[in-house]
């Protein structure tokens, strides 16, 4: 588990998955933002298309300039199991 990077998540408020990402987030002390898209409709849309994926959360890791898109919340944990 990269404890260096950041991650950022597209969430939305009542998404059960995104509240555990959020967990896990805090639980590992990684570094993280979490962008609510509840209200920003518009931005949901522009991250599903920038990243092609149609659920929340959309998480993606930054480290050295370089962004890694993950996935939702099962992908998280896969990957931070397989780094």
């Amino acid at each position: 588990m990269d404890r260096t990077a950041k991650y950022t998540m597209w969430a939305k408020g009542g998404c059960p998955f995104c509240r555990k990402a959020q967990l896990f987030f805090l639980e590992n002390k990684l570094s993280s933002t979490v962008v609510f898209v509840d209200d920003n409709p518009a931005l949901l849309e522009e991250k599903k298309s920038e990243y092609n994926w149609e659920t929340v959360p959309i998480i993606v890791k930054e480290k050295d300039g370089e962004k890694t898109f993950i996935g939702g919340y099962t992908d998280l944990i896969k990957y931070c199991e397989d780094e």
